[in-house]
């Protein structure tokens, strides 16, 4: 099952695909291979000097010939778009792949003009942004649709931009955008909150920066490989009674820390919910 020899055309060229065009080639995926429809010409300018890829501003039967179409525009313009293209798939056998968020696989295939048809596979994908220095995660929903090297197909393309999961069902993608789709905020903000708590105890904004992005690659990476994922552990192996730690994690207790993240995911999830009826 080699990926490498697939062709996918991206419609959209912009930073979520620049990333994937970027991982699937540095993976070994050949230049010729990608394709990407991209109206801005100074957008299709730039990916075609830097990826050396065949880009064009409209769909045709010639580019949507591939493996895999995989939409990468905002949610908001996905429904034109699709219409667009449906006139191409007449006799495509492409799998579609769509990381817009909030739009459901019904509503695509609506709009793909294929509602009484099982011709077409597709799936969603929800990728975050560290997917941009290839460390992201994605969530994947539809491997009912795929065979096993279809499957494996598409997890390539996720997994050359970081890691990838597939979740049983579509809605459980509400919950992928709350976690990790909107997780690096909620890290940056933390981060935010200790440096300047740093530097009110009198570092310079300098050191509390560095110690405090430092601190939080090794605890990820400790974290990423902690026996049966026990991240308790790590936390008790750095807390000692009546210690620092103890006293700093006290304050988080009294002020409910974990029913404070809990109500940030039920948030962001709900939110992801009105969002995706607000796009159907």
């Amino acid at each position: 099952m080699n990926f490498k020899s697939k062709k996918i055309t991206f419609v959209g060229g912009g930073n979520m695909a620049r990333s994937l065009i970027s991982g699937l080639i540095k993976h070994g995926m050949p230049n010729e291979n990608i394709q990407v429809i991209v109206p801005d010409s100074e957008r299709a300018t730039s990916l075609a000097e830097d990826f050396q890829i065949r880009t064009q501003p409209k769909a045709d039967n010639g580019i949507l010939n591939v493996d895999i179409i995989l939409f990468a525009v905002k949610p908001q313009i996905l429904k034109p778009v699709c219409k667009d293209i449906a006139k191409f798939l007449n006799n495509s056998s492409a799998i579609v792949l769509s990381i817009a968020a909030g739009i459901k696989t019904d509503n695509i295939r609506q709009w793909l003009n294929k509602s009484n048809s099982n011709s077409i596979k597709i799936i969603r994908a929800m990728p975050n942004t560290p997917a941009l220095i290839g460390l992201g995660a994605t969530g994947l929903f539809g491997a009912g649709e795929l065979d096993e090297a279809e499957t494996f197909y598409i997890e390539s393309v996720f997994n050359a931009v970081g890691i990838s999961i597939w979740v049983n069902s579509e809605s459980d993608l509400d919950a992928v955008t709350a976690l990790s789709g909107s997780g690096p905020a909620y890290l940056f903000s933390l981060f935010e909150h200790l440096i300047s708590a740093g530097v009110e105890q009198g570092l310079s904004v300098d050191q509390a920066f560095q110690l405090v992005t430092q601190t939080a690659v090794g605890a990820a990476q400790m974290a990423k490989t902690a026996q049966n994922n026990n991240i308790r552990t790590l936390r008790n192996n750095v807390t000692s009674k009546g210690g620092t730690t103890e006293a700093g994690l006290n304050v988080l207790a009294k002020h409910n820390f974990e029913h404070i993240i809990k109500k940030v995911i039920s948030a962001a999830k709900n939110r992801s919910l009105e969002l995706s009826k607000d796009f159907s």
